[in-house]
């Protein structure tokens, strides 16, 4: 599991900057070939979890939809 507060970036960054702005982005996108699938999964921590069969069999799939979900975070510093 993620540890949310792990992820929240003013733990780290407080006291010394300002949150301005927070945005969510969600988009989905559709990957069209084995090369793009295998592209995205080595980007990502799956690549070294999965055993060797699963990856094999994400990989050989000629497509696939995949949500993207972002939290963009914009601080100022404070002086």
């Amino acid at each position: 599991t993620v540890d949310q507060q792990s992820l929240e970036p003013a733990n780290q960054l407080q006291p010394d900057f300002q949150r301005l702005h927070q945005q969510t982005i969600n988009h989905q996108i559709e990957l069209n070939s084995p090369q793009q699938i295998e592209d995205l999964l080595s980007m990502t921590p799956h690549y070294w979890r999965a055993s060797p069969e699963r990856k094999k069999q994400l990989c050989e799939q000629t497509s696939m939809r995949v949500t993207i979900d972002v939290q963009l975070h914009c601080f100022k510093k404070y002086f």
